[in-house]
């Protein structure tokens, strides 16, 4: 028959080790949500500087000639100072054209574009940035700076990033944040001004 209070101190360091581990477990876990390891960068280390951008007076003709030759689906809007006023999307053209039954030459870029703005700094880290392409449901985030654009970070940029990285944690975030992009919106109507993301 065994002795109960030898099985006592072996079961104490049984239980502490598995302690040991799922507090392991819990701190790995909380360093990916927080983004303390691989996005913990800042922003604008990813970001493109300088993006394709439009002007409220452009017309939707003109901002479609820009995304061709950007090879781009989002632009920013603009005013002469530099100053985030919108975002246009090449599915806000279509919609427009489509619901105001015009030609785009005849329809301007102001009177379209999305004016709710979802925006990161160039300070914020990545893993910021992240949540915010999650929560909003955005593929692309605009970088502003006192109120300017400068630069722009698109989900593709982000998967780059991930990449280079060979990190299982980072690509199972940048797959969640995918995933919470591509849920149904229960906000979703069909008005052509409603920029899609």
């Amino acid at each position: 028959m065994s002795n109960p209070e030898t099985k006592a101190p072996a079961a104490t360091e049984t239980a502490l080790h598995r302690v040991k581990e799922l507090t392991a477990a819990v701190k790995e876990l909380l360093r990916d949500a927080q983004g303390k390891g691989e996005f913990a960068q800042p922003a604008r280390t990813i970001m493109k500087e300088a993006p394709a951008t439009c002007s409220p007076s452009d017309t939707l003709r003109r901002a479609a000639e820009i995304f061709w030759n950007a090879d781009c689906g989002l632009a920013p809007v603009v005013e002469e100072d530099g100053r985030l006023v919108g975002v246009l999307t090449d599915r806000d053209i279509c919609m427009t054209a489509y619901f105001r039954e015009l030609p785009i030459s005849a329809i301007d870029v102001g009177s379209t574009m999305s004016k709710t703005l979802t925006t990161a700094k160039p300070d914020d880290t990545i893993e910021t940035v992240l949540r915010l392409m999650a929560e909003k449901q955005r593929r692309r985030i605009p970088i502003v700076e006192n109120e300017r654009l400068v630069g722009i970070t698109s989900l593709a940029d982000i998967a780059r990033h991930v990449k280079s990285l060979e990190s299982a944690s980072a690509s199972r975030m940048l797959a969640h944040t995918l995933s919470a992009i591509s849920e149904k919106r229960d906000d979703a109507a069909p008005v052509a001004s409603q920029a899609a993301e």
